[in-house]
């Protein structure tokens, strides 16, 4: 039997009630006073003899009514701390001061591996050895915050925050730990650092010849295999790859990305493995993932992948082999489920005959190649592209759209484009800028160097030739001679007598600079 007594409070009716009790030889099994109120739990008892109680009961002074309740008040409050432990997502645990286990939740379950039966009541060491830091607040009192533990024994990764539990009188009397899995915390990272998507239909193109890129570009999207992407500054790499990766079985998950070319080896070396707390001065206390482990489940996209060192090579094929990371300075591996996506704008296969790039990193980079084709060799894109900026920074600047003159367009058909895409967004916002109304004419157009048309034969290098390597320089000016050649001889036989080399060196070499869809076969 389980009651509720409603009453006016007065001395010695806790006694009255408890005196009748006793009467009646009825065991007390719990009672619970609160101001006004009795609760009561007895053994159970026969439906007649509850019913002369409850009449006693009601004649006891200053019981004003009586009435069953299903639940005693404790364990209401227990069931209802139940109910909330068992819908948060973090993992709950806490201790008493001698450090066993009284509350673990459903969701420290899934986080450590291990089930309520092996952990409620038993020692925490025991279960949990890993768990230094709150064996450490229950000891010391002291908070510790977003401390990252790997419990190689049961396979969890989690980070950990504990928090001291004291009584009324500040006494420590125990520990609460909240767990977070490093899934949820590289969610919650991915919510806040991700760039919006980028789609297929973001890339603006006319030719025929980004069609082609742009199909083979969406056929590859569907698979999970490495691609690498090649073409000069400027056409717009990234873009691909962010479009690769939204309409991909991974878009649900995070894009990252890195310029290998804009950090310093040292740094980028722990940007991409992460690294231990310790394992070089200025480091972050607690160490940091890696983008390797932010990216798990998603997709990395490596920049500018012909900038790394051997060293950073070496790793990089390890990681893409056992599909495994580990930290700078850590001792335990990371299973990855990661989709890398390469680019660069250098001739890797010179640097492999050069022994600056790893044939087998190659191998495993050039899965799916992708080339993309430089501004000058789909002119066709040209003005649609050069209207399509000026549209943008006209509705970006609340005005109405420019007019355009159409030698304006002539004008830009009939530049190199050494920086492609990047240049020619440029270029507009500078004309932009340079007009005092609406109207945009050819002296608005501005080239970043000297104007000049399509190289028709090889020539002294541009004053953005200048800043390119004499690697670049030379493979510009033999991509050029090959062009022109091929204008005038359709067979790679042919083209080897006036150059002077094999036709099987001619044939290799149009391979590399994209041109052999250009020539016939070999006669």
């Amino acid at each position: 039997m389980r009651i509720k007594i409603k009453n006016v409070d007065r001395y010695g009716l806790v006694y009255d009630v408890s005196r009748l009790l006793f009467e009646k030889h009825l065991n007390i099994l719990s009672m619970e006073v609160k101001k006004d109120v009795i609760y009561l739990e007895t053994e159970d008892i026969t439906a007649e003899k509850e019913a002369d109680l409850l009449l006693q009961l009601k004649n006891i002074a200053n019981v004003e009514g009586i009435h069953a309740v299903f639940l005693m008040p404790r364990e209401e409050e227990l069931q209802n701390l139940k109910i909330v432990l068992d819908a948060v997502q973090e993992g709950i645990l806490s201790t008493d001061s001698e450090g066993y286990v009284t509350t673990y939740n459903p969701a420290a379950e899934a986080i450590l591996h291990i089930t309520q039966s092996e952990a409620l009541g038993k020692k925490l060491t025991e279960v949990l050895p890993c768990c230094s830091s709150l064996m450490a607040t229950i000891k010391e009192g002291k908070e510790v915050i977003d401390q990252e533990i790997f419990f190689a024994e049961k396979e969890s990764h989690y980070l950990v925050s504990s928090f001291p539990i004291c009584d009324k009188q500040n006494k420590l009397v125990g520990g609460v730990a909240v767990l977070k899995s490093m899934e949820d915390a590289q969610r919650i990272y991915r919510r806040f650092t991700e760039q919006p998507a980028l789609e297929f239909e973001n890339i603006f193109y006319k030719s025929e010849e980004m069609q082609q890129v742009v199909a083979l570009a969406k056929r590859y999207a569907d698979g999970d295999s490495t691609i690498l992407i090649r073409g000069e500054t400027g056409t717009g790499k990234e873009l691909f790859a962010r479009a690769i990766h939204h309409a991909s079985p991974r878009r649900k998950a995070i894009f990252l990305t890195i310029n290998c070319a804009s950090i310093p080896e040292t740094l980028l070396e722990s940007e991409l493995f992460g690294y231990e707390e310790g394992s070089f001065t200025g480091g972050r206390k607690g160490g940091k993932p890696g983008l390797f482990e932010l990216a798990n489940n998603g997709s990395l996209f490596l920049d500018e992948i012909g900038e790394l060192s051997t060293h950073v090579q070496a790793k990089l094929l390890r990681v893409l082999q056992e599909h495994k990371v580990r930290r700078i300075g850590g001792k335990n591996e990371f299973q990855l489920d990661v989709r890398i996506i390469a680019a660069t704008h250098r001739n890797l296969e010179m640097m492999m005959e050069h022994n600056e790039f790893r044939r087998d990193l190659y191998y495993r980079l050039n899965v799916i190649p992708l080339h993309l084709p430089p501004l000058r060799a789909r002119k066709e894109d040209i003005p649609f592209l050069a209207q399509v900026f000026f549209d943008k920074l006209a509705e970006k600047s609340h005005r109405e759209p420019y007019e355009i003159s159409g030698e304006v367009f002539e004008k830009l058909q009939n530049y190199s484009w050494p920086g492609n895409i990047r240049e020619l967004e440029n270029i507009v916002e500078r004309a932009v800028n340079l007009t005092e109304d609406r109207l945009i004419y050819p002296e608005h157009i501005i080239f970043d160097s000297a104007e000049q048309p399509l190289p028709e034969a090889a020539s002294a290098p541009s004053k953005a030739e200048e800043r390119q390597t004499l690697k670049e320089i030379l493979e510009g000016v033999e991509r050029n001679v090959l062009e022109n050649v091929m204008k005038q001889h359709v067979s790679s036989r042919s083209i080897g007598k006036i150059l002077g080399i094999s036709h099987t060196s001619v044939i290799r070499k149009m391979q590399f600079y994209h041109l052999d869809g250009k020539l016939n076969k070999p006669s």
